[in-house]
């Protein structure tokens, strides 16, 4: 009978350490992703075109860690610092402070590479805002502002039903095949299947952060 108790007693005591070690695995698992995954997120958004009231077509990219990622006919395009928008008016850019990537810059690059690949572009329907959109989704947990997109979604709809921006732009807009069926809730949804959707209730907050600086010239904030 002795025996057996203590055989009862190694047996809880064995229980009670595996409880332990797996309570202190998971705190430890915890404390390294957040040291990993805290790189700093920025939106970067840039107004161009002419504006009506409440109404304005805007370049967005998003900054990881100092690296810039945006969405333009060559896929997705890396620069040190918000470089794609150079090409705009870059008194008019704007960087807004989105919090902390939840998610490891490497494995965001080459899973984002996959959804928006070279040729996929569309300047209505899978352009540089939806990028931004899935990329925040993504990184932070956080939706894109409709204000920056609104241009584009408008235009699409108008196109859909009755090719209206094809017939004003000339023929120089052409739907692309590629893009044909891109929904970028879908695509929050491929890369994160447990995804736990935030409201966005407040405003991004525009921040006077210290991005790359080096070889850059200010963009409208202080860096």
């Amino acid at each position: 009978m002795t025996g057996t108790l203590l055989g009862s007693i190694v047996d809880e005591a064995a229980r009670a350490w595996a409880k332990l070690a797996g309570i202190i695995g998971r705190f430890l698992r915890r404390r390294f992703r957040r040291k990993k995954h805290n790189d700093e997120v920025y939106l970067v958004a840039t107004p161009f075109g002419p504006g009506l009231p409440n109404l304005q077509a805007y370049h967005t990219s998003v900054v990881v860690d100092r690296m810039e990622y945006s969405f333009c006919p060559f896929g997705v395009v890396l620069g040190h610092g918000p470089e794609s928008h150079r090409a705009f008016d870059s008194s008019r850019t704007k960087i807004f402070d989105m919090g902390y990537a939840r998610v490891d810059a490497r494995d965001f690059a080459k899973n984002m590479r996959e959804l928006f690949m070279r040729g996929s572009y569309d300047l209505l329907r899978k352009n540089c805002n939806s990028f931004s959109d899935v990329a925040l989704s993504y990184l932070v947990g956080k939706r894109l502002e409709s204000k920056f997109s609104q241009m584009e979604q408008i235009g699409a709809s108008a196109d859909k039903y009755s090719a209206l921006v094809r017939l004003g732009s000339g023929g120089a807009y052409r739907p692309n095949p590629a893009a044909e069926g891109f929904c970028a809730a879908e695509a929050m949804v491929a890369l994160e299947p447990e995804i736990r959707w935030e409201a966005c209730v407040e405003r991004p907050h525009q921040v006077h952060s210290p991005l790359v600086n080096a070889g850059m010239p200010r963009l409208g904030v202080a860096w």
